[in-house]
């Protein structure tokens, strides 16, 4: 059975966790973008993950032609988040040429790892990777998480891991995203959800990064615990006579029987002024045991 996840953003609005958690065995959540940009959702996300079990990394969006050293420090700052590998998300050149777009995401990479002690893993697409970066002779060392929207059995790569004798094929592909309406059925409050896949099976997930996918399906929720009683066990009737009512109500057709002075009575709950025995007695016309 293929390993199923999903990447989230602030876009995705609010997300129910458990009904995520039905359907994925991991998730990527965007830490920020840009120089400090960081994301609003990022830690409410991240707890939605640890409380259900569900393994997640961070990503970060790189904006080229900004400040590489902000970019590192700042997404930095949370490398200890999450036991999958840190991303940065390759997506818009900022104008530069092929040859400065590679430099300047190089040496954003080289900072972050230097500070993080972490390797980063790539995600880009095909199409823009191609066509906006030279070859490299550093890229295809990292895993790659590819985007291509197909129903295909299999993602088309960028050039730098299918090179013959490549170290690495793709780790995870983002198969489906924007038009899919499947935004409901996992749980979160957009209409379209980004969709992804690992490359391998529980095994190959747990000897990748040190833990297991997690497995879908309700989790089942801990026992709750009653709340501890606010009244006392037994009461005994102070009242000459004492109304006993099928409601917590005084009314005039509300009644189904007496009660005599000191009739002890066993309590199974209160509501306002009521105590309920198989019956309701106002608490006025009863002492506590």
């Amino acid at each position: 059975m293929a390993i199923e996840g999903m990447d989230v953003s602030y876009w995705q609005g609010d997300i129910d966790w458990v009904k995520a958690a039905s359907r994925i065995n991991f998730a990527y959540i965007r830490a920020g973008y840009g120089n400090d940009y960081i994301d609003p959702r990022m830690v409410e996300y991240t707890k939605g993950c640890a409380d259900n079990s569900i393994p997640f990394g961070l990503y970060w969006y790189l904006k080229p032609g900004k400040d590489w050293r902000k970019h590192a420090d700042n997404f930095a700052q949370f490398s200890t988040y999450g036991d999958l590998p840190p991303v940065m998300d390759v997506e818009e050149t900022g104008g530069l040429a092929k040859t400065e777009l590679e430099s300047w995401i190089y040496k954003f990479a080289l900072r972050y790892e230097e500070a993080a002690g972490r390797d980063l893993m790539i995600y880009t697409s095909p199409g823009f990777w191609n066509g906006n970066l030279p070859k490299t002779n550093w890229a295809k060392n990292r895993r790659l998480w590819v985007a291509h929207w197909t129903t295909a059995a299999a993602p088309t790569l960028p050039y730098e891991w299918t090179d013959i004798n490549q170290p690495r094929t793709w780790t995870f592909w983002q198969y489906s995203a924007g038009g899919n309406n499947q935004g409901a059925n996992y749980g979160v409050s957009s209409d379209d959800i980004d969709l992804n896949r690992f490359n391998g099976d529980r095994e190959a997930f747990k000897a990748a990064f040190g833990v297991y996918p997690h497995e879908t399906g309700e989790p089942v929720p801990p026992p709750v615990e009653p709340p501890p009683a606010t009244y006392p066990e037994y009461v005994r009737t102070t009242a000459l006579w004492l109304t006993l009512r099928q409601s917590p109500q005084v009314l005039a057709d509300n009644k189904s029987g007496y009660l005599p002075l000191n009739t002890q009575l066993k309590i199974e709950g209160a509501q306002g002024d009521w105590y309920k025995i198989t019956g309701w007695v106002h608490k006025g016309y009863t002492k506590a045991e």
